[in-house]
């Protein structure tokens, strides 16, 4: 899948209202999320419901990680509990 990016915050209904003040439109592109501030299976989940063909969800270090004392993880820095609940939306 290609397409253009668009950051939107945590991905959560506020950031989609800021976003249309600014006359921005996520339909037909790809946005990027932040992890917090909601549940991660919505976050995909609102990005349909607005258009996106993608969403993208990323952990920033000012949220949680080594910015917080924390260390990476060995093995990966995926996170359990993907949002494979969100399936059933597409």
């Amino acid at each position: 899948m290609t397409g253009q990016l668009v950051y939107l915050n945590y991905g959560m209904p506020a950031d989609y209202k800021e976003l249309a003040r600014y006359g921005v439109d996520v339909g037909g592109k790809i946005v990027i999320t932040r992890y917090g501030n909601g549940w991660r299976g919505l976050k995909p989940k609102l990005a349909q419901e607005h258009g996106a063909i993608g969403c993208i969800i990323y952990s920033d270090p000012r949220d949680d990680g080594t910015s917080k004392g924390m260390r990476i993880r060995r093995g990966g820095g995926a996170r359990p509990g993907a949002c494979s609940a969100a399936r059933s939306w597409t």
